[in-house]
């Protein structure tokens, strides 16, 4: 299963992806940070501006999640 949170690398982000890698320990993890910054230990992170339609669609068409949590 893959699952992608935007604004991983945010407070409630971080929470997020340890309880779904306890939760769901076979999720492929995917995460939005903001340029500068980094996500959580596991996760695979993409540096990327929400506001950026044609990024967002790109992104999604490359993951391919079956969860997506909006945080950002």
């Amino acid at each position: 299963m893959r699952i992608l949170i935007t604004g991983v690398g945010g407070f409630v982000g971080g929470h997020l992806a340890r309880h779904l890698q306890q939760a769901v320990p076979d999720a492929e993890l995917h995460g939005t940070i903001l340029p500068g910054t980094s996500g959580p230990v596991g996760v695979i992170s993409h540096t990327l501006d929400l506001k950026d339609e044609a990024a967002v669609h790109d992104l999604i068409a490359h993951v391919q999640p079956e969860q997506l949590y909006h945080l950002a």
